[in-house]
């Protein structure tokens, strides 16, 4: 699982990048039963999705931050 964390970290991103990943998707996909599974490093941190999870913000209670 590591390797997924370590690969994003030597391609320029940061501990703050990975875990700003982690609350978005926590907070789109903990309470969505269809996706509470994919919440797991090999999703969360794929280097074909994670630039897209970067950019994403946390929505919360219809605020965005």
């Amino acid at each position: 699982n590591l390797a997924f964390i370590d690969a994003r970290l030597k391609e320029g991103y940061s501990k703050d990048d990975i875990i700003h990943v982690i609350d978005v998707k926590t907070s789109q996909w903990l309470n969505d039963t269809s996706m509470n599974m994919y919440l797991r490093p090999e999703t969360l941190f794929n280097a074909t999705k994670f630039s897209s999870y970067v950019a994403e913000k946390i929505k919360e209670r219809g605020l965005v931050f």
